[in-house]
């Protein structure tokens, strides 16, 4: 991540643009289409084996740790495109996290859904607890500075 903020304050690496592979973007809305569904019918700790033995379905070359969070990013913005349409905006944040976790996964990246409480939580906020995807420590699908927030519960699959 620290070759990131060098890249933006002094331009000195060359990033390197990862394309995501056609046959993601053709075959994606289809299987989190068909994961929203099973989502829907499993239990608590049913959603959570989802992530368990995720079969590789895609294939791409890493140059580096930043090239493969580049990638994850991607993935995650584009996977989560597809869950707000289906869900029009209703999927919770565990919901999402599974979805965007299996997807990365499906790439053969060791991404982790991690479950948080609020280290302060207001009256006025909906929910106490917050799930979100990390690879490597690092957030994918949120800001980097949400660990600082919460107090890590667990992270899955472990």
């Amino acid at each position: 991540m620290d070759d990131l903020y060098t890249f933006l304050i002094t331009g000195e690496q060359k990033l390197t643009k990862m394309k995501l592979p056609i046959h993601f973007l053709l075959l994606s809305p289809f299987l989190i289409f068909l994961l929203i569904h099973r989502y829907k019918r499993l239990d608590g700790c049913g959603k959570l084996r989802v992530l368990q033995n995720v079969p590789k379905r895609f294939e791409v070359s890493r140059s580096n740790e930043l090239g493969t969070y580049w990638l994850a990013r991607k993935i995650a913005g584009f996977t989560m495109l597809w869950v707000n349409l289906f869900r029009q905006g209703e999927a919770l944040c565990l919901e999402r996290a599974i979805i965007i976790c299996y997807m990365l996964r499906s790439f053969d990246l060791p991404a982790k859904v991690i479950i948080a409480k609020k280290l302060s939580f207001s009256m006025i906020e909906q929910y106490p607890f917050h799930a979100w995807v990390e690879l490597h420590g690092k957030a994918v699908d949120e800001h980097k500075a949400v660990r600082q927030q919460y107090k890590l519960l667990d992270s899955l699959p472990s």
